[in-house]
């Protein structure tokens, strides 16, 4: 299990916790950008983007370095949601990166 999937587990048992409570009420909409797309989203994009560049990378150096910089990403994403309640959002964005890096991988160049 991950540090991700723990803390992601951590978070959903307690948000259920929390939603049974009778004062509960979910968190406020995450704020849009100036072009009316979350933050989160131009992360989202920009791991994409990263990932798509690393697998086409043929120089190694570089292509460690679009990785680490798109788990970077990846990690502040995550943490995004986290820490806004977005538990399964977060779970659900990290499954789709992970599809996103499948499909790369079984795309030989």
């Amino acid at each position: 299990m991950t540090i991700f999937e723990r803390i992601a587990e951590a978070n959903i048992k307690d948000w259920l916790r929390k939603k049974e409570q009778p004062d509960y009420r979910p968190p406020t909409p995450v704020e849009k950008t100036v072009l009316g797309k979350p933050f989160e989203g131009h992360l989202f994009d920009e791991i994409k983007q990263l990932l798509y560049a690393a697998h086409h990378e043929q120089d190694d150096t570089k292509k460690k370095a679009l990785l680490s910089e798109a788990t970077n990403l990846e990690i502040r994403l995550a943490l995004s949601y986290e820490t806004q309640g977005y538990c399964f959002l977060a779970r659900h964005v990290q499954g789709a990166i992970q599809k996103y890096k499948n499909a790369l991988a079984s795309h030989v160049t």
